[in-house]
């Protein structure tokens, strides 16, 4: 059992261009995706037909942000934020936190593996992707 929102678009709802804008997505401990098993938010381009792609190639290999993260910076509640953008962030928690983007659109996969009711249901909204 699994749930897969897909994000084309900002909180702005303009589309996601890794060329134009640095983005985040920020959890605080009660948006933490609901999952049983775990929770993965993953990069794709649009390579293969403009609307769909590929895992996005990048520097430090690193496709996914996921539940099993290692390194992943929380702060002391147990919030944290993803950093989603082309160039390496400068600061130690954003470079932890970091899901490189392609210079061009993109769009993202938030999968969650054993859902929770709320997931299911409605309840539970995955947060914005903020500029």
């Amino acid at each position: 059992e699994a749930f897969y929102p897909v994000a084309y678009v900002d909180a702005d709802n303009d589309l996601l261009d890794g060329s134009k804008h640095k983005y985040k997505i920020h959890f605080d401990r009660k948006d933490i995706p609901p999952a049983k098993y775990f929770w993965s938010v993953t990069m794709y381009n649009k390579e293969a037909d403009g609307v769909a792609g590929y895992m996005v190639e990048n520097a430090i290999n690193r496709y996914l942000i996921n539940s099993t993260t290692e390194g992943l910076i929380k702060d002391k509640d147990g919030n944290f934020t993803i950093f989603i953008q082309h160039q390496a962030p400068e600061s130690k928690v954003q470079k932890a936190n970091w899901l490189p983007a392609p210079n061009e659109p993109f769009y993202l996969t938030l999968r969650i593996y054993g859902p929770m009711e709320t997931a299911m249901n409605g309840t539970w909204k995955p947060p914005a992707i903020e500029k």
